[in-house]
């Protein structure tokens, strides 16, 4: 039973320093560290074990636990920083370019007829200080 125990504690080790991405890391703290868990059964079946046993698996079972949750908590942080470090990757700002202006508002449609007229006699050569814009 001993050598079960510490296999699956050597396994929820394992996979939480190899997991990708934090839904790997999540479905491994519901295996592991969850209300079915791993521990949580160690922690049920210290009641059924002798006096003299108890102890040392109960001791034993925090100590797991502590540095299960350690781990988790690291490696959550570390793949929250790299999610942000990817997504921040792909949205540069180039904060030296200038801004971008709204164009607030239409030309009155009077005016627009008037410069299209204006336009027309400036191609057949007219001119005169009347149809320039102040």
């Amino acid at each position: 039973m001993s050598e079960e125990y510490t296999e699956k504690f050597k396994e929820a080790k394992d996979k939480i320093l190899k997991a990708q991405s934090l839904n790997e890391l999540e479905e491994v703290k519901r295996i592991y560290l969850g209300k079915q868990g791993f521990l949580t059964q160690i922690l049920r079946s210290i009641g059924k074990m002798p006096q003299e046993e108890r102890a040392k698996w109960g001791r034993l079972a925090n100590e797991w636990k502590e540095e299960l949750e350690t781990l988790y908590e690291n490696k959550e942080r570390e793949l929250k920083y790299l999610t942000l470090q990817k997504k921040l990757e792909g949205e540069k700002i180039d904060i030296t370019l200038p801004g971008r202006r709204k164009i607030l508002g239409r030309i009155h449609p009077i005016n627009q007829v008037i410069e299209e007229i204006v336009t027309v006699f400036k191609v057949d050569g007219f001119s005169s200080s009347l149809w320039t814009r102040a």
